[in-house]
């Protein structure tokens, strides 16, 4: 998933190395970070880590500069497909969820507890709060009313591997903060008690990390010391990002919050003592104890120089005490404290935001064909199967239900976008002005639509084209840069797809997801008998007179002849004529399980419809398809190709016309893909090179005279795997639910 990090200036701070931290750990799983800040050193760091990086001046309150905020946010939200903003200030998670709520989900991570007075009132947390500890959970809960269930205490993530244990211990005292007036109370307190302690700790030295606005009181409470010791015991450091280096100096910390998480990660005791309170020595009883407050000790008494001196000389009198309570630091930080658990529990937050609960579905359903509604069948499956039942689909007429909006309702499909968390347009070659050019605009309207209106749209199994006209392709590849993700049919709708996309900042992603049919379940009949099954869909007088050479061809060779039909008021009427014609019986299938009941004593099957061969594969039945249009001649390129991947012959075949199908069937010798046109069979003199009898050539005698042996490359065996390779498309069920989702565009 795509999410945007909301910061003030990120300079060397707590809550700045929790963001840094987080964002790193999200880019290691595989999620893409963009940081929008005010900049800072920190920032700039990040940025070369991979995190894109925005700025804005959010370290300001004036009028103009929370417009020029308001702006950038929302140039960021329209450039960019952020699916989530995770807010780490009160500024930023009040601006997105009181400007951006239904553009983009926000959460946010509460570092600090903060008063509700003057515009505090005003401020929103997102859909959900990350609070670092349980007593600002508490008061988020008391003070500003959020409910438990948006509510989640996580923690200040360590990364542990930067923070390990050094080879060889040191010997000082080490401390590190900020020096603000809220943050320098244990600086100066080290500062007082320097002439008395150093004098008893020979060659040990205090060293204060930090920079802030009490910098220069710090340096000067340490000058004073240092002119009371006679040397220079107190150091004073400026604010680093290289605080491990300085950490392996020491042997003991004295400080709170992250910077004493990171001091424990690398096996240093710590005493707890800040501006919120003394915690004094922690042990196994106090690091449960201060993880309540974020190790800040805020519900403890005001730091005494006297217990500081007292605790600092028990810690470094006995190097035992100090093992032991190192060893429990480190182990606490890796089992509670760790950049892993931060990210899982932020991550946890996102799907849970995220996780759509109603879904609006786009496509050519409720006509009555059987491909379609398979189609809708298998998104249904997949939607139920994450506990998704507010499912409504555009249809041709309402339902009684609800659950199917007509397409005249304009006004209902309207509020149904509006209210649905996941758009899924789909299902077929929607995109296309072939057939008609009210087609191409009525779903380029609601695209349009679900996109202002800040919906999650995916178009999942589709095909594009035809598209003619150059009006019409500039109007479909703007079409495709809407929606955040397209999982295409074929090889070649992906590789179209992205030929019209081209390069940019703004590119949904793109993968190859196969046709949704492919999710169905196999069908396979073990028995094959003898009968052809024709599903047609129109037919001249050429191609009745060579249907009927084809069977009564098929008839003197023992094969019975019978009619399906996949549509009942487009393949109907037609299979009836033919049928009374002809002679032979005919069938309706209205659902795949039908379809494949059909199909259970059939040799081979000879369709025109895409889905007629799609579903004959999972029946693993072979067949013919007529390849007059452009995705039924990518379907069966993919087919082809799958069969040469696990080394077999294709079982779908293909043929141009009626005439060119009585060849192919009449003819002795088995016909092979060429390059240039792979629906077309190999010369006959090609054939002849194989030395075969024309008895073993013959296609409907090999496959089908009773054989053992795998005849063709046809039988139960090679279905399965040709299926298993056109399944290996991403599914897009991963990304639409945040499951092993993939990343980048």
């Amino acid at each position: 998933m795509h999410v945007l990090m909301l910061a003030d200036r990120m300079e060397l701070g707590g809550a700045e190395t929790h963001i840094a931290t987080l964002c790193r750990t999200l880019l290691t799983r595989g999620h893409t970070v963009t940081l929008l800040s005010a900049g800072g050193r920190v920032a700039d760091r990040l940025s070369e880590d991979g995190v894109h990086t925005v700025l804005w001046r959010a370290d300001r309150r004036a009028p103009l500069a929370v417009l020029g905020c308001i702006l950038r946010l929302r140039q960021v939200l329209r450039d960019r497909s952020i699916d989530l903003i995770h807010a780490h200030t009160r500024f930023g998670a009040t601006l997105a969820s009181r400007l951006f709520a239904r553009r983009c989900p926000t959460v946010s991570t509460v570092h600090l507890p903060f008063p509700r007075r003057g515009l505090g009132r005003l401020s929103r947390f997102g859909r959900h709060a990350l609070a670092v500890s349980e007593d600002i959970a508490e008061q988020l809960r008391e003070v500003y009313g959020i409910a438990p269930e948006r509510l989640t205490v996580t923690v200040n993530g360590i990364d542990t591997a930067r923070f390990c244990p050094p080879p060889v211990a040191g010997r000082d005292i080490v401390h590190a903060s900020r020096f603000d007036p809220d943050r320098a109370a244990c600086a100066l307190a080290l500062c007082r008690i320097a002439p008395r302690l150093l004098p008893r700790l020979p060659d040990r030295r205090i060293h204060l990390v930090g920079g802030g606005t009490w910098e220069g009181r710090v340096r000067t409470a340490a000058q004073t010391a240092n002119r009371a010791l006679g040397f220079e015991g107190v150091i004073v450091h400026p604010a680093t990002d290289e605080l491990p280096r300085l950490l392996r100096k020491g042997c003991l910390f004295v400080g709170v919050s992250r910077a004493a998480l990171e001091a424990m990660s690398m096996g240093l005791p710590v005493i707890l003592a800040g501006n919120d309170g003394y915690g004094g020595i922690l042990d196994e009883e106090g690091i449960r104890h201060a993880a309540r407050t974020n190790l800040c000790a805020r519900d403890e008494a005001a730091i005494d120089d006297k217990r500081l001196l007292g605790d600092i000389l028990t810690t470094l009198s006995d190097g035992a005490l100090r093992a032991r309570l190192g060893a429990v630091g480190m182990h606490a930080v890796h089992e509670h404290f760790s950049a892993a658990r931060m990210a899982e529990d932020a991550i946890a937050v996102y799907r849970r935001v995220l996780l759509p609960k109603s879904a609006f579905i786009i496509g050519y359903y409720g006509h009555g064909n059987l491909g379609d509604e398979a189609m809708l069948q298998s998104i249904r499956g997949s939607l139920m199967q994450r506990n998704i039942y507010n499912i409504h689909v555009l249809a041709k007429e309402s339902s009684e239900d609800g659950t199917l909006v007509g397409r005249q309702h304009i006004f209902a499909l309207m509020r149904h976008i509006r209210e649905a968390d996941l758009i899924l347009f789909g299902g077929g070659n929607l995109l296309q002005n072939e057939t008609s050019r009210r087609s191409l605009l009525f779903y380029s309207l609601l695209l349009r639509y679900a996109h202002a209106r800040g919906r999650r749209i995916l178009m999942i199994g589709t095909g594009l084209g035809p598209v003619h006209g150059v009006l019409a392709r500039a109007q479909v590849r703007h079409l495709l840069t809407l929606p955040r993700a397209l999982f295409l049919r074929t090889h070649e709708d992906e590789y179209e797809a992205r030929a019209l996309l081209g390069g940019g900042q703004k590119l949904p992603y793109v993968a190859l997801a196969g046709d949704l049919c492919f999710r169905l379940p196999e069908q396979p009949h073990p028995c094959r008998g003898r009968r052809v099954l024709f599903l047609l869909r129109s037919i001249d007088a050429l191609g009745a007179l060579s249907l009927e050479d084809t069977v009564r061809r098929l008839r003197t060779r023992g094969f019975t002849v019978a009619f399906l039909a996949m549509h009942r008021t487009h393949d109907l009427p037609l299979a009836y004529r033919l049928g009374r014609w002809l002679h032979a019986p005919v069938l309706l299938a209205d659902s795949p399980l039908a379809f494949s009941e059909h199909v259970a004593d059939a040799a081979l099957i000879v369709t025109e419809r895409l889905h007629g061969a799609i579903l004959s594969l999972l029946s693993h039945v072979p067949c013919y398809l007529r390849c007059h249009t452009v995705k039924g001649q990518r379907l069966l390129a993919d087919v082809t190709a799958a069969a040469h991947t696990v080394g077999t012959r294709p079982p779908v075949r293909g043929f141009s016309s009626l005439s060119s199908l009585g060849r192919h069937l009449r003819s002795p010798y088995p016909r092979r893909a060429t390059r240039a046109h792979p629906w077309h069979g190999a010369t006959d003199k090609q054939a002849r090179h194989k030395g075969r009898p024309l008895a073993r050539r013959c296609l409907l005698a090999r496959t089908y005279a009773g054989e053992n042996e795998k005849v063709g490359g046809w039988c139960a065996s090679d279905f399965g795997s040709i299926l298993r390779v056109l399944r290996a498309g991403v599914r897009w069920e991963r990304f639409a639910f945040y499951e092993d989702e993939p990343s980048g565009a």
